[in-house]
């Protein structure tokens, strides 16, 4: 089996997992393990990668995808590592508190598609848009953040009016990136899992075939 075939197939076996980590046998939470790390290699390099090109980022993916996957709230751990990892060697702003703690916030979003069908094609505008809905989260927190410590705006209403304001074309940015990276990232996941169960079916039906003859 190639590394490929193998890294599906981990994700499919999470995908159909308990929520309790304390439940997973040792093979599971082994998986549950490369899963998540899989996941950060990909966000940090992307980041890294996409770094020039302004708010267009790969960590809104990486964490509703963290949520969805592991369906704990241990995925919160997931965008945080990325964006402390990356931030080592790109470097933060005075803000550092409030990106951190809204990717960490972030990170439970996912949590929110737990209970969702990823059979079904509808799970692809609500990945598409919780994605969006972190992206309005991230650009009131951060930007609130801007005004209360960053000193670049008075601290008064028309401050944090004119901070939110400055802030848009970053919010613009983000969207227009996500808006292309959720629906291809969601559609792949659904087209992964309905694979999944129409592997299940053949082979239940092959069961059911020769038993008859």
């Amino acid at each position: 089996m190639s590394k490929v075939q193998s890294s599906k197939c981990k994700i499919q076996n999470l995908l159909a997992q308990k929520q309790d980590v304390s439940t997973l046998s040792i093979s599971e939470l082994k998986n549950f393990f490369i899963a998540g790390l899989i996941l950060i290699v990909f966000g940090v390099a992307a980041r890294l990668v996409l770094e020039d090109l302004p708010n267009i980022e790969p960590i809104t993916l990486t964490a509703i995808l963290a949520g969805v996957i592991f369906r704990n709230k241990l995925a919160a751990l997931v965008p945080l590592a990325v964006v402390g990892i990356t931030d080592v060697i790109i470097g933060n702003t005075s803000i550092l508190i409030f990106t951190w703690s809204a990717w960490l916030i972030i990170g439970f979003f996912g949590l929110i598609l737990k209970r969702s069908k990823l059979t079904d094609f509808s799970f692809i505008f609500k990945f598409t848009g919780l994605g969006l809905a972190a992206n309005l989260f991230f650009y009131l927190w951060t930007n609130f953040g801007v005004w209360l410590v960053g000193g670049l705006y008075p601290r008064t209403a028309s401050g944090l009016i004119e901070s939110y304001f400055m802030g848009l074309p970053f919010l613009e940015y983000q969207i227009f990136g996500n808006l292309i990276i959720l629906p291809i990232a969601s559609f792949g996941l659904v087209i992964l899992k309905r694979q999944e169960v129409y592997q299940k079916i053949s082979k239940f039906l092959k069961v059911v075939y020769a038993n008859k003859n």
